[in-house]
């Protein structure tokens, strides 16, 4: 014991002074204190770490979706270049395309340039715009309302008709009134109702320099079109379509001197990529037009690629499958070399040979095609029937029509439909008999259809067209015609139950009820036929490849667009919603980690007064409980950051595909991620204040009795 001088009495310090431990003492004593309660200090972590991962994916799924709708949008703006320069150059474009326009634009934009040239002042052209921003917001909340509400408030008006119905002061005066009535509560106008009447002060105006506007820019393209000689939609194709680079660059230098000189914001590069992409849609547009030729419709069953044909369908595929490039060459080969003459005979020469082709397929059918088969019969009242003219009666009397064949099944079947005496006969001989006829007149006629069917295509299955037309070189000649795709293309229109071929169409032209229409349709196609273009594929396939490509990216990209927009994304900043959600996650954050901490101190207010016991002052427990919890808010952000930041990719790599990985964007995760660590790490702390405080608070003997 030390001794110390006390009044000049020598006495014996019983305690030695306090020693203060250091910050990496403190700091190993955490960790020890951290891994000796591991399983408590897990489910603290627990907390910090879902908390955080909450935030990190709210905060990087924004950035993502912003980011990507960036990239579409340059995107969109790089494949849509000779679309977007065309609606620039467009006359008497709708007042409704303009306000959007110019609610969309931004002052680094050429467009502004070109705008606000036209618009009179800078000022005037500001004042134009946000009016224009103003009449969106305004058209979606009138949009918006419900029926009722909507009737009460503007009457019967929509659109434009509603700004021009609350110009008046009574009109207003009723819609204030009307807007403090209890069901119009939950109605709230944008920007607050003198917002509204400012607006509605000004729409005479703004509608005046609306409607100059448009009139400026009428009369630019006015300029424009006397200087080049031509509209200039019309020396744009002509500068896309030319082939000689030198004469290309010419053409383009003309047009470069004469849109600037007129007041438009173009520069030579971007009337280059104008006019390569009006070159691909002028290669596109004449692919389109040539693939819908029967030639290719009637053979698209040959690929056997799933839905119906369409051009489109046809490119997507062409692009990445040889087989359809092959097609597509071999028919455009059919198509330069097919036939564009008449058809070879005369109506009366076609019902000629149909006539004898017919007899020929009928007696070769009905030589083969025999009832107890049993494959034309299906319903029990069909069988029955055949069963009940086994009769000996009907064979008897069936010597009294006077017909050459003897009687049988297949034979009565035979002149049922055409002969009227034959079903004359037939109902009078059933009439005599015990038993009654056991179907219907119907029954018997449909079972007779179905025999005609039959023997046709037994029929037409032993006497080919060729054959039969060999010897006669008209028949010849129109056999050969009828092998035209252009038939096959709409034969099941018809509704009749053959497939298609040349034998068919004969068989069909002549002793059938649907002979006039047959024949109808072989002259039509004819026609078609002899009038249709014999030309190549207009095209090359490095052309197709490069505009199939095009297309698929176009409609990738428009595709993505209608997402974002469905979702509510934007370029640049975040939503309303969004906007709560992570002033949500925030207050997820604080309120975890303050419970988490706060049970970690309430939990150990014994060891905390077993320190005290043993010499450790305020200052050491609230140290090491701000380290403790620094060091749990450092480790569970860490983690939390990683797991949102996984939940995040995913989320977004499955609604925007490749787009998520195109136009990631690295940097900006990286600040988020610093962010969110340093968040979760300053909210721990800062949620350990308190309880630590509480903590280095209470006497030794308080602390011991706390259960």
């Amino acid at each position: 014991m030390e001794q110390v001088a006390e009044k000049g009495i020598a006495v014996k310090k019983a305690v030695r002074d306090q020693e203060k431990l250091s910050f990496r003492r403190s700091f190993e004593f955490c960790v020890s204190s951290i891994r000796h309660r591991f399983f408590r200090s897990a489910v603290t972590l627990s907390v910090i770490v879902l908390a955080v991962a909450f935030l990190m994916n709210i905060l990087t799924e924004t950035i993502i979706s912003n980011s990507v709708a960036r990239g579409v949008q340059r995107e969109f703006e790089r494949l849509y270049v000779a679309d977007i320069f065309a609606q620039r150059l467009a006359r008497n474009t709708p007042r409704s395309t303009l306000v959007k326009e110019l609610a969309k634009l931004k002052p680094e934009q050429p467009r502004w340039k070109e705008l606000s040239r036209w618009s009179g002042s800078a000022a005037e052209f500001e004042q134009l715009i946000q009016s224009a921003k103003l009449e969106i917001e305004f058209t979606a909340f009138f949009d918006a309302l419900d029926f009722g509400r909507k009737r009460r408030l503007v009457k019967r008006n929509d659109g434009d008709a509603i700004f021009e119905y609350l110009v008046d002061p009574t009109p207003q005066r009723e819609f204030a009134q009307d807007l403090k009535s209890p069901e119009m509560a939950a109605v709230t106008i944008p920007h607050e109702l003198p917002a509204l009447w400012k607006f509605e002060n000004d729409w005479p105006a703004y509608r005046a320099q609306l409607a100059a506007l448009e009139k400026s820019i009428i009369a630019a393209l006015d300029t424009v079109d006397a200087r080049l000689g031509m509209p200039v939609e019309k020396a744009l194709d002509a500068a896309a379509n030319l082939k000689d680079p030198a004469a290309a660059q010419a053409r383009r230098a003309e047009l470069l001197t004469a849109l600037t000189s007129a007041g438009f914001e173009v520069t030579a590069d971007e009337l280059t990529a104008v006019c390569a992409d009006r070159h691909k849609l002028a290669a596109l547009r004449l692919f389109r037009d040539y693939v819908p030729d029967a030639e290719f419709r009637s053979h698209w069953s040959d690929l056997k690629i799933p839905g119906d044909y369409k051009p489109e369908e046809l490119l997507k595929h062409y692009i990445t499958e040889e087989k359809v490039r092959k097609w597509v060459r071999d028919h455009a080969e059919v198509v330069a070399t097919r036939t564009t003459t008449p058809l070879p005979v005369t109506r009366d020469e076609l019902l000629t040979f149909s006539n004898a082709y017919r007899v020929l397929v009928q007696n070769a059918g009905r030589s083969i095609a025999h009832l107890s088969d049993g494959e034309v019969y299906k319903s029990e009242r069909q069988k029955k029937f055949i069963n009940y003219i086994d009769n000996p009666v009907f064979t008897e009397k069936w010597k009294t029509l006077g017909l050459p064949e003897e009687f049988s099944n297949e034979n009565l079947l035979w002149y049922f439909n055409d002969n009227r005496a034959v079903r004359r006969w037939l109902l009078d001989t059933a009439a005599s008999l015990p038993n009654p006829l056991p179907c219907s007149e119907d029954d018997v006629k449909s079972l007779a259809e179905s025999y005609l069917r039959w023997v046709q295509k037994r029929g037409l299955q032993k006497v080919p067209l060729e054959p039969a037309a060999a010897g006669n070189p008209k028949f010849e000649a129109l056999a050969a015609y009828l092998k035209d795709p252009e038939y096959k293309a709409h034969w099941d229109e018809l509704g009749i139950s053959t497939d298609y071929s040349p034998a068919a169409i004969m068989l069909y032209c002549s002793a059938d009820e649907k002979s006039p229409q047959v024949i109808g349709y072989v002259e039509s196609n004819a026609r078609h036929i002899a009038s249709r273009v014999k030309a190549p594929l207009p095209v090359t396939e490095d052309e197709i490849m490069e505009v199939g490509k095009m297309e698929e990216a176009r409609t990738s990209v428009r595709e993505m667009q209608a997402q974002l927009e469905s979702r509510g994304t934007k370029t640049e900043g975040i939503s309303e919603r969004t906007f709560w959600l992570i002033a949500v996650s925030f207050l997820v954050c604080v309120v975890g980690i303050a419970n988490a901490m706060l049970m970690a101190v309430t939990e150990r207010f014994r060891e905390i007064a077993t320190m005290k016991c043993l010499g450790a002052l305020d200052e050491f427990i609230m140290t090491i409980f701000l380290i403790e919890s620094g060091l749990q808010g450092l480790i569970g952000a860490v983690f939390g950051v990683i797991l949102g930041l996984i939940l995040a990719v995913m989320r977004c790599g499955a609604a925007y595909g490749f787009y998520t990985s195109s136009y990631f964007p690295f940097v900006d995760v990286l600040k988020n991620s610093g962010v969110s660590t340093a968040a979760g790490m300053l909210l721990a702390m800062l949620a350990a204040v308190y309880p630590a405080w509480v903590a280095s608070r209470m006497a030794p003997m308080e602390a011991m009795r706390v259960e």
